[in-house]
């Protein structure tokens, strides 16, 4: 029985999709859709790319640098100011903070539609070799969500969620606002975090970061999956 097949990173741009090859590090399936209509795909090798031979939980990697982060400085602020009180604002500030530049990214990839519509149309093509193991046709790739749990917009819900977490507990709780509690309070508010995420909190915003694909979009997705397919298949042989 051979094994399974699934893409585990793909990304979307404003003309087209690229998908990252899971056993040969560097090489990539690229599919695009020129001015006058056309789609093109081929398959390249970057050096600078990354091996994804193995599963990377890339969310989770952000959101502990995140962390280790917002606790060094925390610490200067205390050896800076010697006052506790000031804590909880700081990580207002990181809530107010994080949240503006989401407000304005969301803000950008809306105006954009076909990066949108792309964005779609790769959660739903690789959901779809995921179930079908095969090159889906348009009409079978319109049966999938363009939602997808594993998108790494699912970073932003953390990255808002932990600090507002945060300052929520230790306003509410004034007297947890020394130095090792702070780092105690956060594995109760990451287990709410993941709590969201498994409530799939992330697709609200894949409605701003995704839009419904076209047929258009949906063919240039096929054809990038069938050159990465053709490209993945034969390495395996």
């Amino acid at each position: 029985m051979s094994k399974k097949v699934t893409i585990r990173r793909g990304t979307s741009s404003h003309d087209g999709i690229t998908l990252m090859s899971n056993r040969n590090k560097g090489y990539m399936a690229k599919a695009e859709l020129t001015e006058d209509g056309i789609v093109t795909s081929y398959c390249k090798k970057d050096k600078k790319a990354k091996d994804t031979s193995e599963q990377k939980d890339y969310t989770w990697h952000c959101i502990f640098l995140f962390l280790g982060v917002a606790i060094i400085v925390t610490l200067i602020m205390l050896y800076i100011f010697e006052r506790d009180s000031l804590i909880p604002y700081f990580w207002l500030f990181l809530c107010t903070t994080n949240t503006a530049l989401v407000l304005i990214l969301m803000n950008d990839v809306k105006k954009n539609m076909s990066i949108r519509k792309f964005h779609a149309a790769e959660h739903m093509v690789i959901a779809a070799l995921k179930e079908l193991q095969r090159i889906p046709s348009i009409e079978e790739l319109k049966l999938f969500s363009r939602f997808s749990r594993y998108c790494t917009t699912g970073i932003i819900t953390p990255l808002i969620a932990i600090p507002f977490g945060m300052f929520a507990i230790l306003t509410a709780f004034p007297y947890l606002n020394y130095h090792g509690m702070n780092i105690l309070i956060l594995s109760p508010v990451l287990i709410v975090v993941e709590l969201l995420d498994e409530l799939k909190c992330s697709y609200l915003l894949q409605r701003i970061t995704t839009s419904p694909a076209t047929d258009k979009e949906l063919e240039v997705a096929i054809a990038c999956l069938q050159v990465w397919y053709n490209h993945e298949t034969k390495k395996t042989e």
